[in-house]
Formats: C-alpha cells, sequence, structure tokens
C-alpha cells in the first residue's frame, strides 16, 4: 500500500502559491479618488489671515449640548422656551 497523501500536499500547496500570485497580479493598483494637490495651510497666528474663513471660529452646539440646555429650561418650568432648541429652530448655526 502506497501512501499518495504526502504526495498531494506539496503539490497543493504549489497549486495555492500559483494561484494566489495570479489572483495579486490581475488586481490592478488602488488608485486615490483625489489626485489633485493639496492646499497649503493657513498660518491663522498672521494678522493678515485673521479675516479668512479658516481662521474664523466655528462654534456650534452638539446635539447633547441642544438637549441638555432643552431639559434644563424645561425641568425650570420654561417649557415653552425650551421647545425651540429642542425642535432644532433655535441654538443651531
Amino acid at each position: 500500500m502506497t501512501h499518495t497523501g504526502s504526495r498531494r500536499i506539496p503539490g497543493l500547496v504549489l497549486a495555492l502559491g500559483v494561484a494566489a500570485l495570479l489572483i495579486t497580479a490581475a488586481t490592478p493598483p488602488a488608485v486615490a479618488d483625489d489626485d489633485s494637490p493639496r492646499q497649503p495651510r493657513i498660518d491663522c497666528t498672521k494678522p493678515k489671515n485673521k479675516t479668512k474663513e479658516a481662521c474664523k471660529p466655528h462654534h456650534s452646539a452638539s446635539d447633547d449640548e441642544i438637549i441638555n440646555g432643552a431639559y434644563w429650561l424645561a425641568n425650570t418650568g420654561d417649557n415653552t422656551e425650551a421647545l425651540g432648541p429642542a425642535r432644532g429652530g433655535e441654538g443651531r448655526q
């Protein structure tokens, strides 16, 4: 009785290696979606850049802050005032 199982393993490994090599070679390289050059960062410490949009502070309340404010307004009895921020009409920029 001959053992053919031990001869199959190296052939199987070789076949899997060749298949992996072919799959890797057949896939195109990843291409970035945006290949345009990046804009330089603006130094907001310079006086001439203070008026630029990127240097202006961006203050917007998060949902948690709005809900918390509306809760405390309602908790103190200002129910009508609490409904404005809770509905998203007031307190958002």
